[in-house]
């Protein structure tokens, strides 16, 4: 393989972005500065539940708005 070939061994993984939160890297505008914090399953899995409940709603929402 050449320098564009795989690597072997990979890259050490930092850290993620929960789910919940990747809406927010598609409103970033370059030059924007962002901030990591740790948050434990239980505190990502709580913020995915508060998307998914603010999404019903706006579902409900715009159903009923016709």
């Amino acid at each position: 393989m050449l320098n564009d070939g795989q690597t072997t061994g990979g890259y050490p993984l930092l850290g993620t972005v929960i789910s919940a939160d990747l809406y927010h890297f598609a409103q970033l505008k370059p030059g924007d500065s962002i901030n990591f914090c740790y948050v434990d399953l239980a505190t990502a899995n709580a913020a995915q539940a508060k998307l998914n409940a603010h999404l019903q709603q706006l579902a409900i929402a715009l159903k009923n708005k016709h």
